[in-house]
């Protein structure tokens, strides 16, 4: 009997593979046209709908899958929980309404808003919501894997502009219960959709100032830029920065650098802890090069 049940077994894996690349075909990720345009100064509001967000498990035997691997009683095999779907919507939809530069909207659009070009509607399917249990740093553990896809889609013409892959896990091990574990998951797919939406389209700024430095070098410690509170900027935020140019109404970006938000000192002033490129980044602000800054 046992020998009949891991033959199924092995059907269903292999029909879970096949699956899950038809689905990868079909999910392209997607990056939003033009991001690479916008003045360095202008963060207009993405303006947001949120549709449907759907549960669609990449296997589509899950229940026959979850009877096969109770009877067998196997670990490494995951197990959909399907009591956690509720658990990934919600953060999925949460994410959206953190990200920066998203303004989710109440109602139904304005005219204004459906004219602005930032009109958008935020979809989402879920794709798995499993528990396997497994050896996790020589420690018989469970693990738990919130999986699925955002998309962008333009309300006007109904294309696509955007989509991801985006997840979330968490270990049981490293909480008194599973059901912290499953919301410490949650969370950490609610952080994923906050940074993929904010890597599509960042906070941009300017850099003010050079911070206080140090020793006979002078090395460059940090930097203050033009954005605070009043973009919604909270400490711990990562930063770019690179020089600008314009050209022929295009704009040509060079990377210096990269940095963290330290402390919000206003509504439009923080200072951002250099991790990377002080030199390049002092050298091109004392040539009086326009430095920029975008804020994941």
């Amino acid at each position: 009997m046992k020998k009949i049940l891991l033959t199924a077994m092995m059907a269903l894996s292999m029909s879970a593979t096949m699956t899950a690349q038809t689905d990868n075909t079909q999910t392209e990720e997607r990056q939003p046209k033009a991001l690479e345009q916008m003045l360095v100064y202008e963060n207009p509001k993405i303006y947001t709908t949120i549709g449907d967000i759907k549960y669609v498990p990449k296997d589509k035997g899950q229940q026959t899958r979850n009877a096969i691997v109770s009877a067998l009683a196997s670990d490494d095999l995951p197990i959909e929980d399907e009591t956690m779907v509720s658990l990934a919507s919600n953060a999925m939809e949460t994410g959206v309404t953190k990200a920066l530069r998203f303004a989710v909207l109440a109602g139904a659009p304005t005219d204004d808003q459906r004219e602005s070009n930032s009109l958008v509607n935020f979809t989402a399917t879920i794709t798995g919501c499993n528990t396997t249990h497994r050896l996790h740093d020589g420690i018989s553990d469970t693990r738990i894997l919130l999986t699925g896809y955002i998309y962008l889609t333009d309300v006007s013409t109904g294309e696509i502009v955007a989509s991801s892959q985006v997840a979330g896990e968490s270990w049981a091990g490293w909480f008194t219960s599973i059901e912290e574990a499953k919301n410490d998951a949650a969370h950490n797919l609610m952080v994923d959709v906050i940074n993929t939406l904010n890597n599509w389209y960042p906070l941009r700024g300017h850099m003010l100032e050079k911070g206080f430095q140090k020793g006979k070098k002078q090395k460059l410690k940090e930097i203050f830029i033009d954005l605070g509170s009043d973009h919604g900027l909270g400490n711990n935020y990562d930063v770019n920065v690179y020089t600008v140019r314009r050209i022929a109404g295009r704009i040509a970006r060079r990377y210096l650098g990269r940095g963290k938000i330290q402390e919000v000192m206003g509504g439009d002033i923080s200072s951002v802890t250099l991790k990377k490129g002080a030199d390049l980044i002092k050298q091109a602000f004392d040539n009086g090069d326009e430095i920029a800054i975008s804020v994941y």
